[in-house]
């Protein structure tokens, strides 16, 4: 039987949850930005001068994007959850 150290297999975990909650920062940065240019973009363009179809369609893109990021973050709680 082939012997394991496992002061190596701790340290690859350690890198392995160093990378993933590097991503999860990552992406929440880029969530944060889309959401706020988005914003930004309404705001700046002013809300009388926009059609409706407009601010439908970007409360819509909103609304995808925080749905989006809610099912990611949830997702990632569910997997590190013990059984």
């Amino acid at each position: 039987m082939p012997k394991v150290d496992l002061s190596e297999t701790g340290r690859s975990m350690k890198e392995n949850q160093k990378k993933q909650v590097l991503g999860i920062i990552v992406l929440t940065v880029i969530y944060l930005a889309g959401i706020a240019l988005c914003v930004a973009a309404l705001f700046g363009k002013g809300l009388e001068n926009i059609g409706e179809a407009y601010l439908i369609n970007a409360g819509v893109d909103l609304s995808g994007m925080i749905a989006g990021y809610i099912l990611y973050v949830c997702f990632l709680i569910d997997r590190d959850r013990p059984e």
